[in-house]
């Protein structure tokens, strides 16, 4: 595992002196890198007055430790000051495939990536004489604290000019009207499922001037990074917009990043594969 670091970049974040923001992008699973983030944030930690961790969400699925990610996330709390947990649209659909009866979610779970926390949690320890027995199984297998957890995930946080969401905002919708939709609505111009307009649009809202929208759902890299590569080179701020994907899946990179008064610092961790 090995973490760099970008230069410091400037930034009109809106955020207070001493304030530091630090926020991770999509994880599906890579528990390692996670960890090798958090270790490098927490241990300058006692350089800030408060250090805030932001998860954009996506922390499961398609990797070998979903669990391990939750898990790493509900023990933030120890060593951070404060700790913001984001709805991805991967959370959505494993929470909806336990509480609710969505044939139509259920197969998408397992095209997006479910069949990885199948593996993790072992075959054999999950009952698939029916759906309704599987489901109890898997609840099971997931365990209260990682269920509650799940329940209690945000729409989105917004702090200064930063505003952290999973997917993106909605040009042709106020900010208050796109985070009042359901967590458990599906797909379109959702706050953990949208893509364009999102992307296509710069970040433009009367009533919040200068917001940076930073997102995850997106993959910035969705081959494997070489390391004649430049890993800090999609995730440049740009139209308002930093996308902190980094297509950990595909790529063996998590992406996360700093945000202070000053500006922000980009920071990958990479198993190059």
């Amino acid at each position: 595992m090995q973490i760099f670091s970008s230069a410091k970049y400037k930034l009109a974040t809106g955020l207070a002196k001493g304030h530091r923001i630090c926020a991770i992008g999509d994880v599906h699973g890579n528990d390692q890198h996670m960890a090798a983030l958090l270790d490098g944030f927490a241990a300058r930690n006692d350089k800030y007055k408060k250090t805030t961790l932001v998860l954009l969400g996506d922390l499961n699925d398609r990797g070998g430790s979903s669990l391990g990610c939750f898990d790493l996330a509900i023990s933030a709390s120890k060593r951070f000051d404060e700790v913001i947990c984001l709805q991805g649209n991967h959370e959505a659909i494993l929470r909806i495939v336990t509480e609710q009866d969505r044939p139509d979610i259920n197969d998408i779970w397992h095209q997006f990536g479910g069949q990885a926390l199948i593996d993790e949690i072992g075959r054999e320890n999950l009952n698939f004489d029916s759906w309704a027995k599987f489901k109890t199984s898997l609840e099971k297998n997931i365990g209260k604290k990682r269920m509650k957890h799940l329940c209690n995930l945000s729409s989105h946080h917004h702090i200064g000019n930063l505003l952290f969401v999973h997917a993106g905002t909605n040009p042709n919708a106020s900010l208050e009207t796109h985070f009042a939709q359901a967590w458990d609505a599906c797909f379109g111009d959702h706050w953990c499922w949208i893509r364009e307009p999102f992307l296509q649009n710069p970040v433009s809202f009367k009533n919040h001037k200068g917001l940076t929208v930073v997102h995850g759902h997106t993959p910035q890299q969705r081959v494997a990074y070489q390391k004649s590569d430049d890993l800090f080179a999609a995730h440049q701020w740009q139209d308002g917009k930093l996308n902190l994907d980094g297509g950990s899946y595909a790529s063996g990179c998590v992406t996360g990043a700093e945000f202070t008064h000053k500006g922000y610092r980009l920071n990958c961790a990479i198993i190059y594969i």
